[in-house]
């Protein structure tokens, strides 16, 4: 359990920081700058536990971040299940990829725990309110809190948005608005209490067809999270992202999980999209909201991760004094942190969609195993760049 505010008359006005956005990168953001601002305040329209469409896969590159910053039990602690390995599959090809590391655990847990460990260190936590970006003053910028009964408009030093690919809380800035690649896939994803036995702890089994792909692995209650990327005809063409995702299953022959078709599905805005900039007056964009990329296995958390760790110290200086020049500060070491691992992600992903590629990739994975864990490791192992 996390202890929340509401809001009330009771939240004060004036905020060191503000963060819009409780997932990985707003919820780490807040606890790393929770050891040099004195009052923070982290909102999320959401109330928690909340369900959020994602793979629920933690790569080393986002373990080493967690290691680093003291946060090394957290895993164990929820109860993840390691990653061993990852199964893949296409048609009646299949072929198995040992693991360098990693962590299934599902959003819940690991946002809910991320979240607490800001909070033990005097994060002020508020679910369940939206947040619009204000103009900024000579002081800080204004943003505006709504909740269920309330509106309040507060004051922060520094802004930090993190609210995720479909977040609003920029919509007043026209200057923030995303660039989406025309062709780009969305994602969706359920959770499902009944999947078979076949779908064992610590392997991660992805279903790929020309349609788009699924994944699916063990979380640590026992259920079964199941992600997919999926081409917006092929969804529609199968009346939906359920039987959608049934289809690429069979056709990859895998056991499909009886409520598939009826549990609760979430999706999410297009997965290929940036920002025209991710930093303005007394504000930097973070996380997903920055932009985002089809993820390559647990690739995502690490950018999120990554990017709540990077920001800390040009916030710490705009905290002190704000200078111009960290907008740009921040357009430059994004890029240098993220881009290079994104731009890997997506040219796995367009070689995904490539028959020709798909076909001749699977033998040749089943045929050298090594080389294929070797390059996983590479990716998942990569230290981020300038994370400090």
């Amino acid at each position: 359990m996390i202890k929340c505010e509401k809001l009330t008359t009771t939240i004060p006005t004036e905020w060191d920081v503000v963060i819009v956005g409780a997932g990985p990168a707003g919820a780490f953001a807040a606890f790393l700058l929770a050891q040099h601002a004195s009052n923070i305040l982290l909102v999320d329209k959401a109330n928690f536990p909340r369900p959020k469409v994602c793979g629920c896969c933690i790569n080393n590159a986002a373990l080493n971040l967690l290691n680093q910053y003291s946060l090394h039990n957290l895993m164990t602690e929820q109860g993840a299940v390691p990653l061993e390995q990852l199964c893949l599959f296409e048609a009646h090809r299949s072929a198995t990829v040992n693991l360098p590391g990693g962590y299934s655990l599902s959003r819940n847990k690991f946002d809910t725990a991320l979240i607490k460990a800001g909070i033990d260190r005097g994060v002020i936590f508020l679910p369940g309110t939206t947040a619009q970006v204000l103009n900024a003053s000579p002081s800080g910028r204004a943003v505006q809190l709504q909740d269920e009964f309330n509106t309040q408009v507060i004051n922060a030093k520094i802004v930090l948005v993190a609210d995720g690919l479909g977040g609003r809380s920029l919509d007043r800035h026209a200057e923030f608005d995303f660039i989406t690649d025309a062709n780009s896939r969305f994602g969706c994803g359920t959770i499902v209490d009944d999947a078979p036995d076949y779908y064992q702890p610590g392997r991660i089994y992805m279903a790929c067809a020309s349609g788009g792909y699924v994944g699916l692995v063990r979380l640590e209650d026992g259920r079964v999270d199941v992600a997919a990327a999926l081409d917006r005809d092929f969804s529609r063409a199968h009346s939906g992202p359920a039987k959608a995702a049934t289809m690429i299953m069979r056709i990859s022959n895998l056991p499909v999980p009886e409520s598939l078709s009826t549990t609760h599905w979430t999706g999410t805005e297009a997965l290929t999209r940036k920002r025209n900039q991710i930093a303005a007056e007394r504000v930097f964009v973070l996380g997903d909201s920055c932009g985002y990329a089809e993820p390559f296995t647990g690739e995502g958390i690490a950018w999120a991760l990554t990017s709540g760790a990077g920001v800390i110290e040009l916030a710490q200086k705009g905290l002190t004094q704000w200078s111009p020049s960290l907008i740009q500060d921040w357009h430059f070491k994004h890029t240098k942190m993220i881009k290079a691992r994104q731009d890997r992600s997506i040219a796995i992903a367009h070689g995904l969609r490539n028959d020709t590629l798909r076909h001749f990739a699977i033998p040749m994975i089943a045929s050298f195993p090594l080389v294929a864990s070797s390059i996983i490791k590479y990716i998942a192992n990569t230290k981020v760049a300038a994370a400090r």
